[in-house]
């Protein structure tokens, strides 16, 4: 999930830059990709790609299937080789290059580049594969013959390339993301200080941190809602006023004892778990289904902050169509961050005995 954020972040900073001068000096491809999809699919392909490989319905099947293969081998070899850039043969006999980017040990993106040959086509064989894809047999070895060919000392030339550029996205990355924390870090702390020793302002510290989590994670909506049990009622603080709607009274209701049944009532919710709930599922209500559907949420994640007999508090994340998915790093940052929402709030109740 919070890949997606950072991966924003590179492309919005100088990272393009260099892509556009690696691209001039090289004459070769170079983009970002995740594991589930190639960003910048069509600016990444060569014209030999574009014009007949990806022109096949049966050559874009191969290329979705070698850039899984590569991602896979690249992911899985990561902790050994660091950020090395390694080669790979295409099904089509080109050459790509790819290098992860990393948080600390976790992977969060990759750098693919390249789309050359290592020597001249063997014609004949072209021609077969050609017909193998019903791709014109001319046009293909035309491309195919089109295609830079690299000799192996400026091959690895290239691969360092990348793997210098693939190190320094990855640090520019890793200090976005710390400095994040610290940001959200520091809004918690500044709520447990207000909790401590002035009335606490709920109103205004809890949109600030539903806020950050909402441009970090790249979210449709972040809220912080309050449950009373012994009133039956709640209070609900958003990142932003993109999923403030009103309400009938009626769905209103279903939408109280929706989240109720889900949340409240379950026995077996234990305080900083993540649950996921799939709005499109076939045990939600059609109505509420249509809700979220209106606003452009297929799904939330969950975070029981606490759970007492009179007060549970939740963060809950708001996914759009793009159903980000939170990875091990995610869930331990916000269950931190909920920890800290905790103490504030326990701080406050605290406090307002003694006074």
């Amino acid at each position: 999930m919070l890949k997606y954020g950072l991966l924003k972040f590179a492309q919005s900073i100088n990272v393009q830059k260099v892509f556009n001068d690696f691209r001039d000096l090289t004459g070769l491809t170079i983009a970002f990709a995740i594991q589930d999809y190639l960003q910048d699919e069509d600016e990444y392909s060569c014209p030999f790609c574009k014009e007949c490989i990806k022109a096949s319905e049966e050559g874009r099947k191969r290329c979705n299937k070698d850039f899984r293969r590569y991602v896979d081998a690249v992911a899985s070899g990561a902790l050994k080789n660091g950020f090395e850039a390694r080669e790979f043969d295409c099904h089509a006999g080109l050459v790509d290059v790819v290098a992860p980017i990393k948080i600390g040990k976790e992977i969060v993106s990759f750098v693919c580049a390249g789309q050359y040959r290592k020597e001249q086509p063997d014609v004949k064989k072209a021609e077969q594969y050609a017909d193998e894809l019903k791709i014109d047999r001319k046009k293909y070895v035309e491309c195919l013959k089109n295609v830079k060919i690299l000799a192996p000392e400026k091959r690895e030339v290239f691969r360092r390339m990348v793997t210098n550029i693939a190190t320094t996205v990855s640090k520019s990355m890793e200090t976005h993301y710390l400095l994040h924390r610290q940001i959200l870090q520091f809004n918690v702390s500044k709520f447990i200080m207000e909790a401590l020793y002035q009335a606490m302002n709920v109103n205004e510290i809890f949109p600030i941190v539903c806020k950050e989590i909402k441009q970090l994670f790249m979210l449709k909506s972040v809220k912080i809602v309050s449950y009373d049990l012994l009133l039956d009622s709640y209070s609900i603080w958003h990142s932003d006023d993109d999923c403030k709607v009103d309400l009938s009274p009626d769905l209103a209701d279903k939408l109280k004892k929706f989240w109720v049944s889900k949340l409240i009532t379950d026995d077996k919710s234990i305080p900083f778990e993540t649950t996921l709930h799939e709005f499109t599922s076939p045990d939600t209500p059609e109505d509420i289904s249509k809700f979220y559907k209106n606003l452009g949420i297929n799904s939330a994640y969950v975070i029981r902050i606490n759970k007492s007999s009179k007060i549970n508090l939740f963060l809950v994340l708001y996914n759009g169509s793009n159903n980000n998915k939170l990875q091990d790093y995610d869930e331990k940052f916000l269950h931190d961050l909920s920890k800290g929402i905790y103490l504030a709030i326990e701080n406050n109740l605290t406090i307002r005995k003694l006074f």
